[in-house]
């Protein structure tokens, strides 16, 4: 059987399973915040930049799902202000990076399981 973890020591992420397997986001919420957690602390978030990252992806479905990972508690918009002259400068996006998902330790155990749609059976009584 094939090695599905790599044994490596450097430039990879270590990403918390809570994250990968809260099922309140989408797959592509998902990746693109794996993709935000494996920049840089000091890492500037800019849309346009993932935008340019996914070849399949656009501007509006990008900004759908930071509007996710922002309502999930996984981002969010911080005002930036000018020390010097105390002027607002804008609104840039920051990681939660001590954000605990508030769901259980095993989310599918919440769900209810899918049962199987059988053939409704008639019985004679003779």
């Amino acid at each position: 059987m094939p090695e599905t973890k790599a044994k490596t020591t450097n430039n990879f992420t270590q990403i918390s399973n809570e994250v990968l397997l809260d099922e309140r986001l989408s797959f592509k919420a998902r990746g693109i915040l794996a993709l935000l957690l494996s920049r840089p602390k000091n890492w500037k978030i800019y849309i346009d930049e993932i935008v340019e990252r996914s070849d399949l992806d656009g501007k509006y479905s990008v900004r759908t799902r930071f509007k996710e990972l922002k309502e999930f508690g996984y981002l969010e918009l911080v005002k930036v202000w000018n020390s010097a002259t105390g002027k607002f400068e804008g609104t840039v996006y920051q990681l939660c990076l001590n954000y605990r998902p508030n769901f259980p330790k095993t989310p599918n155990s919440l769900k209810t399981p899918k049962v199987p749609k059988t053939l409704a059976t008639t019985t004679n009584k003779s």
